[in-house]
């Protein structure tokens, strides 16, 4: 139901939720593409002045929409060239595997990313080195060290076909 602002909010857990409307929309798209804009630049785009624009984009900040701003890094220029991704099947028997598990996955900086899946194996990582050589070395003293890990199976990327950080927004 809307509120008196004509908001719609909801309640997620312990957590209210405002249902975005087509200008906070605008506001993420532009800012997941330029997030360097000035807030006067992205209060032009939008068609909004600049203090009403900045008040938006404090409140998707502060409500956890936006969770930070960071610059993109391309691997291949900083000696990182190579992508792997890594399965991992996980043994759940070893009492506190997973927390372990993800604290030592959380100490290896070459491991850009680790999600829980479903399917035949429990964990993916996205993995970046600079060559073959350093992810043998990786994988044997640290991954498969690592409380929990059972098997893994391995996947060098050979093009990255596509690549991004931005979440397809709609309303």
């Amino acid at each position: 139901m809307p509120n008196r602002f004509g908001v719609t909010e909801k309640t997620v857990g312990d957590v209210s939720t405002r249902q975005l409307d087509a200008t906070d929309v605008q506001i993420l798209k532009l800012l997941q593409k330029h997030g360097r804009a000035t807030n006067q630049w992205l209060a032009n785009q939008i068609h909004l002045s600049p203090t009403p624009c900045l008040d938006r984009v404090r409140r998707l900040e502060r409500e956890g929409y936006i969770q930070g701003y960071q610059a993109i890094v391309r691997a291949d220029q900083v000696g990182f060239p190579m992508l792997i991704f890594a399965f991992v099947l996980f043994d759940r028997a070893v009492d506190g595997a997973y927390e372990k598990f993800r604290a030592g996955i959380a100490a290896i900086d070459e491991i850009v990313e680790c999600h829980m899946i479903t399917g035949d194996v429990d964990f993916v990582m996205k993995i970046r080195v600079p060559d073959i050589a350093r992810f043998r070395v990786l994988l044997e003293d640290r991954i498969l060290k690592l409380p929990g890990v059972r098997i893994t199976h391995s996947y060098v990327a050979m093009d990255e076909t596509k690549a991004g950080t931005s979440i397809p927004i709609t309303i």
